[in-house]
């Protein structure tokens, strides 16, 4: 959003409607008569070079109305426009920096850290064609197209396929100006780049650009206002960072919150009279209801691992928590079947838990936790819910390997489970399952409101 409201403030400004012309403010004759003139001294004592393929302003090509108290020209008439070396010089350890495209950030700064260096023949060589100085705009022609930077240091650098965008004239054109104008053009001129896998825009493309000019006094407070409204919109984009961070995270930290309130008997569900389970466990704590127990996984779970090479998955049955939903997956052959968690143990869902009521195999690294008891003591949806809530934190931080990180049977294991009263566990997971499909339609509604 901010970006787009950036955008908009330049469309703004650079179609006059930011700023007004003053009565004091230089004519458009005055000011078209110093370019022409600067421009001719500048071809004639050969520091730009005459380029018949660059036409002259024509109104049937004007990109879009502006003041009358404004007029069009073309880059090339109002500021020297060049390359850097399109050759491939021989690289060395150390050396000269070559900047490139890719050195130039979207944020107007420089990476000098990821460069190749040249000698300093080479870099003599190239700074004959378009040595850069302070003041100058870099500006991306290849790949990543715009990205313009003003050097503001003296420069120790090379540059290569990169435009140069000297301001010779920066009394009746502010170079802050030109540099926004770019930053605003570098949308159109992505649009109309050429080329296929490498996208480009040709020296003599950016020369025949046209930019609207207005008096120089009327720049510099066009400037004032893009960069004040611009430092407004930065001390907003942490906000917008953290809603959006908000809005994409909303709906799951409901239901990660339901489950853990849930869980710990904090919801006001549990019921005194409520027979105890009866499981041998020496963990307690006062923390949970005194008539719930907290037990490790392994006193409850049949845990085993998937096969080798299996396909792990079914056609139904394979419920995620997050979206309420099956989950479609190729059927397999036999394997495990009857009520089941399945619980990755390596790789990219790693805390993910499934809930399977159908067929399925499961890979090697695959945790499956099949109930020691029946429904009619612990509800294995109830311990679902339960590793829906915790699993993934819990194995934050005892994760294996680095590459592929991995969990170990142990771990599983050794998980600590809050059980309650079999009357309870019903209620916990109705009130979940009500709750569930409330959530997703807060989410949709977010979504919709983005």
């Amino acid at each position: 959003m901010i970006d787009e409201l950036k955008i908009s403030i330049l469309n703004y400004a650079f179609s006059g409607q930011l700023s007004k012309t003053k009565n004091t403010d230089k004519s458009i004759e005055e000011m078209k008569n110093i370019f022409e003139e600067k421009h001719s001294e500048l071809i004639e004592k050969k520091i730009v070079k005459l380029d018949k393929k660059v036409t002259l302003p024509s109104e049937k090509d004007y990109p879009y109305c502006i003041p009358n108290t404004w007029y069009w020209s073309k880059l090339y008439y109002v500021i020297d426009v060049r390359d850097g070396t399109h050759d491939s010089p021989k690289y060395h350890k150390q050396g000269v920096p070559l900047i490139t495209s890719k050195n130039l950030n979207i944020d107007g700064t420089l990476d000098k850290e990821n460069v190749k260096y040249i000698s300093n023949d080479d870099a003599d060589i190239i700074n004959n064609r378009s040595k850069v100085d302070i003041g100058d705009i870099l500006f991306a022609m290849i790949g990543s197209i715009g990205n313009p930077v003003v050097i503001m240091d003296e420069p120790d650098f090379c540059i290569k396929n990169v435009a140069l965008f000297k301001n010779s004239n920066k009394d009746i054109l502010d170079n802050e100006y030109l540099y926004y104008y770019l930053v605003y053009s570098q949308v159109k001129m992505k649009k109309e780049s050429s080329g296929g896998v490498q996208q480009f825009v040709s020296l003599n493309y950016l020369r025949n650009f046209y930019i609207p000019i207005p008096p120089i006094e009327e720049q510099k407070r066009i400037v004032n206002k893009v960069e004040l409204l611009f430092s407004k919109l930065d001390e907003i984009h942490p906000i917008e960072c953290e809603l959006n961070e908000l809005k994409s995270n909303f709906t799951n930290k409901i239901k990660t919150s339901i489950l853990v309130y849930l869980m710990n008997g904090k919801l006001g569900t549990n019921i005194p009279v409520d027979k105890k389970v009866d499981i041998n466990s020496d963990i307690i704590y006062d923390e949970i209801p005194k008539n719930w127990l907290r037990v490790k996984s392994k006193d409850i779970l049949n845990i085993t691992t998937g096969k080798k090479d299996a396909n792990y998955g079914t056609e139904d049955g394979l419920y995620d928590f997050y979206t309420c939903a099956s989950i479609p997956i190729k059927a397999p052959t036999y394997s495990f079947e009857g009520k089941n968690l399945i619980l990755p143990g390596n790789g990219a869902n790693v805390g993910l838990t499934i809930y399977c009521e159908d067929k399925f195999e499961a890979y090697q690294r695959t945790y499956v936790a099949s109930p020691k008891y029946g429904d009619d003591i612990i509800v294995l949806k109830y311990i679902y819910y339960y590793f829906c809530a915790f699993w993934n934190d819990y194995n934050k931080n005892k994760m294996f390997g680095s590459a592929i990180p991995y969990i170990k049977l142990g771990n599983l294991e050794n998980f600590e489970i809050n059980i309650p009263p079999l009357e309870e566990q019903k209620r916990i997971i109705n009130i979940i399952e009500e709750l569930l499909p409330l959530c997703n339609d807060i989410d949709r509604l977010v979504m919709n409101r983005s």
